[in-house]
């Protein structure tokens, strides 16, 4: 390979795919392109206008990799990245799947061909989503003791979520939901299995939530004494939005906490922050009780 030695904003590539088409000086490049971005300086060699061997990225301060990648001809063979500063991995993808890790180093997420599979930070299975043969998928989520909570099965070719055959384990939600809801993205089975029993609204097949369960009911007033601030939080914005009118001392109550529940992201990428402190939340559905 040359000893072309270049910063990479002096190629003519694709922004999008660095790894492909890099020209220099009209020509296909081979050599290193090399520069920094944000916290990170990185070397990415190129053969014939194609990325092709070890591309790293480092952090500057430590030193250490941030990520790096074996790439033929343009194509990642196996890439591994790093959290800050380093020194615990993030992400693996190679031929047998794609892995993320939490920062305490125990496996989050798996995903292979036809499956993938999400931990809880103690390493228990959370859920499962398995494609099948013919194009239907299976899912299951497990409590952190292992039980089974929600199973859906979808036949392929059908939509979701009208042709959805859900089942719920009943008794173990109703004992561990507020354990269950400590993980944010339970949410939503939650909210399904509230309003299991009520009408769907056309043309989506959206349960109709105009009336709440008396167990529902009893269910949030629960949440909002939670200790847990994201599920308080939740359990509070619900109580405004289905009109929980017996949390209403439950809601004044929590006017007097200051604090802010922490961040939900997924080790893929996004997430959420709260707006609002949980007493600012409890003001919100008090104004709301108050309007209805």
């Amino acid at each position: 390979m040359s000893g072309l030695r270049v910063s990479l904003d002096q190629l003519d590539l694709d922004e999008e795919e660095i790894y492909q088409n890099a020209r220099y000086q009209g020509k296909p490049f081979t050599g290193t392109a090399c520069g920094e971005e944000g916290q990170e300086v990185y070397e990415i060699p190129y053969e014939n206008g194609s990325a092709h061997g070890r591309c790293v990225w480092r952090y500057k301060k430590s030193g250490k990799l941030s990520t790096e990648d074996f790439v033929e001809h343009g194509t990642i063979i196996k890439s591994t990245s790093w959290y800050s500063p380093g020194d615990v991995v993030h992400r693996e993808l190679d031929r047998d799947g794609l892995r993320y890790y939490y920062k305490n180093g125990v496996l989050a997420l798996k995903r292979a061909e036809d499956c993938t599979w999400e931990y809880y930070p103690s390493g228990a299975l959370k859920n499962e989503r398995i494609s099948e043969k013919g194009g239907a998928t299976r899912y299951a989520w497990y409590g952190e003791d292992g039980v089974w909570a929600v199973r859906w099965h979808l036949e392929a070719g059908k939509r979701f979520p009208q042709d959805l055959a859900a089942a719920y384990n009943d008794g173990y939600i109703r004992e561990n939901f507020l354990k269950l809801l400590e993980a944010d993205d339970f949410g939503g089975h939650f909210f399904q299995w509230l309003f299991r029993d009520a009408p769907k609204k056309p043309p989506y097949g959206e349960p109709d939530t105009s009336k709440l369960s008396a167990e529902g009911r009893a269910m949030i007033c629960a949440m909002i004494e939670y200790e847990d601030l994201g599920v308080k939080y939740r359990g509070i914005t619900m109580a405004g939005q289905y009109h929980v009118t017996e949390a209403r001392p439950l809601l004044e109550k929590a006017l007097l906490v200051a604090q802010t529940p922490p961040g939900h992201w997924h080790v893929t990428g996004g997430g959420h922050e709260y707006a609002w402190t949980v007493g600012q939340a409890a003001r919100n559905a008090l104004n709301r009780l108050d309007k209805e």
